[in-house]
């Protein structure tokens, strides 16, 4: 798909990469507010606990101490930490100091004082009462009848299903029916930045609040709801996010600096450090995964259905009907195999809360799928690839349970450019090496994601655009920036409509003040939502560039061409106007300004496809596993930034790698986190990083800019089951517990 542009297709860093390299980027940690006060909060000890007295006497009675707030001084008001606007049903079960603290790590209290040193000194002179409840830590614990019950409905939060065709009938027609369980861990985001907050209250009645946010409009409106303050009397700013992954969607624990500022009258910092981010705020689901596939001889699905049991932890959060929707709605993206069900249901338990993360459970989804597939592959002495190419969707195929298109889809595609990069046809699926020490693997996995929420929820952004006197361009988006390269990718469109380079462009985020609605950065909406905002506002911009031009230059609209900041024209005898003289005509003659809002609506909800390979080796003594390869292909639509695109799968390929084989956050038998530092909880280093390949298919998407879609959170989703393919071919041994740690693998092979 090849087109003559001239900012579009380009690699360009990241906006803000000068500042991180140099470190002069300025994160909420770094503001230094006049009069500010430091805050610090006591965490349950107890995974289930009645709050019955808490004495602060001796911690307000030490000098520097200003405001302690805990549950018997603090307004109940029920939230949920993923309502996204007004009007939006999310179960309301949360409160910024429970009456009943649900995990260890739970919200007490908290303190404001002069320093951080005498905060952390008065948390520990609180004396607090509390009558220990039963808990439960686990899905099948939750489940069992008899179980303590955490929240009247026996544990359940939410449960679904959905389906087309008759599953049922096709399995009894099916030559062979496979059925398999898998188990994910929760694991902890690991942004580089931990969470914080500051807020400052003012004696007017306005109220700012500074957070390295993902989702401030809706955050700002949870903040209006618990402390009925108007809209209008808040501004959220996010100075800059130091990586989210999901973990900043989260309300967490925004109101309670804002209540300590109400009470104080200063500003308040409350920031967490790493142990405190792991224990004290959300999490990846935990999941435990049946899946049931029949095929008839020649590996054809007939019938596939899920049952997808995830574990929401204390609160709801999103963990029902958001995180099994989400599942449900890409896992009928995948197949042609017209016989589907998914049922799903969300657990409570006395662990921190499942939130949304990177992929939001198409992880743990494709994770179950991919594995059952490469099994039977194997069973039927089918090369995978072979497998995939019977039953994946391609280009305008329709999804089974909507009957709409699925787009210009190219997992086929993706596949097939992986195959030829990773050389899948000449390398073996296992063999054993050096007499029996090492087993080597191959192993690939196709998986897929969204773009946006089309057809689901509220899916707009509002965007706006201004031509300064000079020709340069400001952008003002309700965007985020947190590491995607979002905002580069979006002043690369509005430079190419205009004929602009794109240091011309510079945008405006992360303020509540300037910026219009939007749904915030989740379900990979950076480019495809935000990024049709920028196109559309910059074309209402062009439009109006246009009629002046034709005006001054004194020929057709039809005629015009746009680069190099100015407007030309292929009549003869007519010099180009500059923007810089074209505006000053406008504003001398019309009195007008040049600036266009503009609000977009999503109009197609694709999925963006991808296909990994892996080959590994294990070593049967200590039972590592070390990755010898590793090639990514996706199909992205149009490549707006390659260079972006690149970093974004590096990125997930490390974070998926280390949900295969490391990352898990483990409990003692009360509840505690063990896993509370990156001593004990392991992320993959850059030297145990395998060599990457990347490749991308730009076929074009209908409803993208330039046809492009997301890769954001699509870079994650296949990469787990890829390896963990790769490990049990090496082994001879479906892999069906996450992660797949030496000791797992060890016990794997005694089996």
């Amino acid at each position: 798909m090849k087109d003559n542009f001239n900012q579009i297709g380009k690699s360009f860093p990241i906006q803000d990469a000068a500042l991180k390299v140099t470190g002069a980027m300025i994160y909420t940690a770094d503001i230094k507010h006049p009069r500010g006060l430091h805050a610090k909060m006591l965490f349950s000890p107890h995974a289930h606990a009645r709050v019955i007295s808490v004495d602060t006497s001796e911690a307000e009675a030490l000098p520097g101490v200003l405001v302690v707030t805990h549950t018997h001084n603090t307004p109940q008001v029920a939230f949920n930490s993923q309502k996204k606007f007004i009007g939006h049903k999310a179960l309301e079960d949360e409160y910024l100091f429970p009456p009943i603290v649900r995990y260890v790590g739970d919200r007490v209290a908290a303190v404001a004082a002069e320093t951080v040193e005498i905060a952390e000194e008065a948390v520990k002179l609180i004396k607090v009462e509390y009558e220990v409840l039963p808990a439960v830590f686990t899905i099948d614990e939750a489940m069992k009848p008899g179980a303590p019950d955490i929240n009247g409905n026996h544990n359940l939060q939410f449960k679904m299903e959905s389906n087309t065709g008759d599953a049922d009938e096709a399995f009894k027609n099916s030559y062979k029916v496979y059925e398999g369980t898998y188990r994910f861990p929760a694991i902890h985001h690991a942004m580089m930045e931990n969470h914080v907050v500051s807020a400052s209250y003012e004696p007017d009645g306005l109220l700012t609040v500074w957070a390295p946010d993902q989702n401030s409009i809706a955050h700002k409106i949870i903040t209006s709801d618990i402390f009925n303050i108007p809209l209008q009397m808040i501004k959220s700013i996010t100075p800059a996010l130091g990586g989210g992954f999901g973990a900043k969607t989260d309300y967490n624990n925004i109101g309670v600096p804002v209540l300590l500022s109400m009470r104080a009258g200063r500003p308040v910092t409350l920031g967490y450090n790493r142990s405190e981010t792991i224990v004290g705020t959300c999490t990846r689901q935990g999941a435990k995964a049946t899946v049931k596939i029949g095929v008839d001889k020649e590996g054809n699905i007939m019938a596939q259905a899920m049952d997808m049991i995830t574990n929401t932890g204390s609160y709801a959060t999103c963990g029902g009907p958001i995180i099994l929707g989400a599942m449900s709605a890409k896992y009928y993206k995948m197949l042609k195999c017209p016989n589907m069900k998914f049922k799903g249901a969300s657990i409570y338990t006395n662990t921190p809360s499942g939130g949304a993360m990177r992929g939001y459970g198409s992880p743990q989804l494709f994770g179950a799928i991919c594995a059952q597939y490469n099994e039977i592959a194997k069973d039927l002495n089918m090369d995978i690839t072979k497998f995939y190419e019977k039953n994946l969707v391609g280009p305008d195929d329709i999804e089974q349970r909507s009957k709409k298109s699925l787009g210009n889809a190219r997992p086929k595609d993706a596949m097939q450019k992986g195959m030829e990069m990773f050389d899948w046809n000449n390398k073996p699926l296992n063999e054993v090496r050096e007499n029996g020490r090492y087993l080597y693997g191959k192993g690939m996995s196709v998986a897929c994601h969204g773009n946006g929420v089309f057809g689901v929820g509220r899916d707009m952004t509002a965007a706006t655009l201004r031509l300064n006197e000079d020709g340069t361009a400001l952008l003002n988006v309700c965007s985020h920036e947190m590491g995607s390269g979002a905002i580069i990718s979006l002043k690369q469109i509005v430079a190419e409509i205009l004929g602009l380079e794109v240091d011309d462009v510079r945008s405006i985020h992360g303020n509540t003040d300037v910026a219009g609605w939007s749904n915030g950065e989740s379900a990979s909406r950076g480019l495809f939502v935000e990024g049709g905002a920028a196109y559309k506002v910059a074309l209402q911009m062009k439009q109006r560039l246009t009629k002046y031009a034709a005006e001054y230059l004194r020929v057709k609209e039809d005629t015009l061409i746009f680069g190099n900041k100015e407007i030309s024209t292929d009549q003869i005898n007519c010099p180009p106007v500059k923007y810089v003289d074209l505006i000053s005509f406008v504003h001398d003659k019309h009195q007008e300004d040049f600036i266009e809002t503009c609000t977009y609506a999503s109009v197609a909800l694709p999925g963006s496809y991808g296909a990994h390979f892996a080959e590994v080796l294990v070593d049967t003594k200590t039972g590592e596993v070390k990755i010898l390869d590793y090639v990514a292909v996706h199909d992205v639509g149009r490549a707006i930034n390659p260079m972006i695109l690149e970093g974004q799968l590096h990125g997930g390929i490390q974070q998926g790698i280390g949900y295969a084989l490391c990352e898990d956050i483990t409990f003692d038998e009360n509840g505690k986190v063990t896993s509370d530092s990156f001593s004990t909880y392991h992320i993959l280093h850059a030297n145990e990083m395998p060599k990457i390949k990347t490749g991308f298919i730009e076929e074009g998407e209908y409803g993208g800019p330039y046809g492009a879609k997301s890769i954001g959170e699509a870079a994650i989703v296949p990469v787990a089951s890829a390896v963990l393919n790769a490990v049990s071919n090496a082994i001879g041994k479906p892999v069906q517990q996450y992660p797949a740690k030496p000791e797992r693998v060890l016990s794997l092979l005694k089996k």
